[in-house]
């Protein structure tokens, strides 16, 4: 700063010919009133040129390719696997289904019998009372 406000025109200048040297420090330090008619291209072109360099090598470039991945199905997968949409095979769970509520069920007992299952058996329950053996 000391330095600045001794020769404050010393380090202008200073200024302008690195920003000739470097043209992108024009539009950078806002120096567009010392270079008139200058624009970024037209310096990248002429900084080219003393390179001998492709121009189009300093552009930045205009677009980017790029991807986003999202999820197939958002919501949780629902599926019934015993789905059919098959007319035939629907038509024959139909009379399949029909044909079940036409059957009844038949039991191997009879009316007579049915009743006859409280049967008693004879039990001998172990004696409460212990016996007596001879000892030799």
């Amino acid at each position: 700063l000391k330095e600045f406000q001794q020769s404050p025109d010393e380090i202008r200048q200073a200024v302008l010919e690195a920003a000739a040297k470097a043209p992108e420090l024009v539009h950078l330090l806002r120096l567009q009133d010392q270079y008139h008619g200058m624009s970024v291209p037209r310096a990248l072109a002429t900084f080219a040129e003393k390179k001998n360099q492709p121009t189009h090598t300093f552009f930045a470039k205009q677009t980017q390719d790029a991807t986003t991945e999202t999820p197939t199905h958002f919501v949780e997968k629902h599926i019934d696997y015993n789905y059919d949409w098959n007319e035939w095979n629907l038509r024959r769970r139909t009379l399949r289904i029909a044909q079940l509520q036409k059957c009844t069920t038949t039991s191997a007992q009879t009316v007579d019998s049915c009743f006859r299952r409280d049967n008693f058996s004879q039990v001998y329950l172990p004696r409460i009372a212990s016996t007596q053996t001879s000892r030799d």
